[in-house]
């Protein structure tokens, strides 16, 4: 795995309950992801997909393994990026996402990235 070279950071007002369902819900993807949809398992080993909107030949259709689930708490999934015909595959970073309850009703959302996803 590269080195970490970023930690996107955010405060949420909400309860872990509804952050980890908007990450974990289909529903929800589809409408705040410029219409993508996530389809995970969540365990261990589960499965992810990133369903596009339309169009699978030009957005791609992206699939992967839940590397860490602790409901309302983290969760990792990797996932190879299949963009266009013809485009090479990209190996599949693991994407961790960090929840931690803070005062006044916020969450902390952190996720460390390597160097392939700052740019």
């Amino acid at each position: 795995m590269e080195p970490i070279e970023f930690i996107y950071a955010t405060f949420i007002r909400t309860t872990p309950e509804k952050l980890w369902e908007a990450l974990t819900n289909g529903d929800f993807s589809e409408k705040y992801w410029m219409g993508f949809r996530i389809e995970l398992e969540l365990k261990e080993g589960g499965s992810v997909r990133i369903i596009p909107p339309s169009n699978p030949e030009v957005y791609g259709d992206h699939a992967g393994k839940v590397l860490v689930c602790e409901p309302l708490r983290k969760l990792t999934y990797s996932f190879v990026t299949k963009d266009t015909p013809g485009s090479r595959e990209k190996a599949g970073q693991p994407l961790p996402c960090h929840l931690r309850t803070h005062p006044h009703g916020r969450i902390r959302q952190t996720s460390p990235h390597p160097r392939e996803f700052a740019a």
